[in-house]
């Protein structure tokens, strides 16, 4: 749909029926961005330290602006060269605090022996000892709510296509998540302990989010496709790109699962919009499976 903003993308027209599709790249937002530069340039000046080691990072703090990688490097180099091992230790930790007056960092690094010799930073570990949450369910909800929001009712099925680029990919928990709501487990008590009695899920997500009365108001798209690129772990040049499709079970218009037959298709068995059963119409790939 060339030079016009009141239609989506493209108009795709098939034997069964014609819909829109817009196109969306989801990204990171800024802050996780900034750290994820960080943390590069961080890493590239950590690169350099050789020795007898493998050590993994842990980085206990946001890393803030200003910080000094000299810094951290000539920690590190100092206290490898004054390093020794007990018999029974296989393992020391050491822990980086930044100099008073200077941004606040923390580092922890986990140094195990080597027998050979070369540069000694093996995994960086992106969460610390707090647990933080993943976002990619947030990238994509927004993403999807700003597209659907753009354009009034437009006749037809609409569909999202989305593509994530976030630093942690796209999982079929967070996307499910994002567009169904999140997932609740019902434990039942029983003279033996806690049992399974059901699930639901909260009218959270961009699909089921509901107004005052109940009624769902995520109508406006149809379906939602999800593009993921990856690279198998220890594989050269080998590409997998994988599309999935999400119904919404509340659509004003439907888009009928038969038109897109060859893509794996999430569809909704419902009784009621916060309890419902996802199925799929062909296997979907490992990284879509809840």
């Amino acid at each position: 749909m060339p030079d016009t903003r009141r239609r989506p993308d493209y108009l795709v027209h098939h034997r069964e029926a014609s819909f829109y599709v817009e196109a969306k790249v989801g990204e990171d937002s800024q802050v996780e961005q900034t750290q994820e530069q960080f943390r590069r340039e961080l890493q590239d000046a950590l690169r350099p330290v050789c020795g007898p080691f493998h050590i993994i990072v842990t980085v206990l703090t946001p890393i803030p602006s200003g910080v000094s990688q000299r810094d951290v490097r000539m920690f590190l180099t100092k206290k490898l060269d004054k390093l020794s091992f007990s018999d029974t230790s296989e393992e020391v930790t050491l822990c980086y605090h930044s100099s008073p007056g200077r941004p606040t960092l923390t580092i922890r690094f986990e140094v195990m022996r080597s027998d050979k010799v070369g540069p000694v930073i093996k995994g960086w570990s992106l969460t610390g000892d707090t647990a933080r949450e993943v976002t990619t369910h947030e990238t994509l909800t927004d993403s999807i709510r700003k597209k659907a929001s753009r354009y009034g009712h437009l006749g037809r099925p609409f569909i999202v296509a989305a593509k994530l680029d976030t630093q942690s990919p796209i999982t079929g928990s967070s996307a499910a998540r994002a567009l169904y709501g999140e997932q609740h487990v019902h434990i039942g008590r029983s003279p033996t302990g806690g049992r399974i009695v059901g699930t639901s899920r909260a009218r959270s997500g961009v699909f089921t989010s509901a107004d005052t009365d109940g009624n769902p108001i995520g109508t406006r798209v149809s379906a939602v496709a999800i593009y993921r690129h990856t690279i198998p772990p220890g594989t050269s040049g080998t590409n997998i790109h994988d599309l999935v499709l999400y119904h919404n079970p509340f659509a004003i218009y439907p888009l009928p699962a038969t038109i897109l037959a060859d893509i794996p298709q999430c569809v909704v068995e419902s009784e009621a919009p916060d309890s419902f059963r996802l199925d799929w119409t062909t296997s979907p790939p490992d990284w879509a499976r809840e």
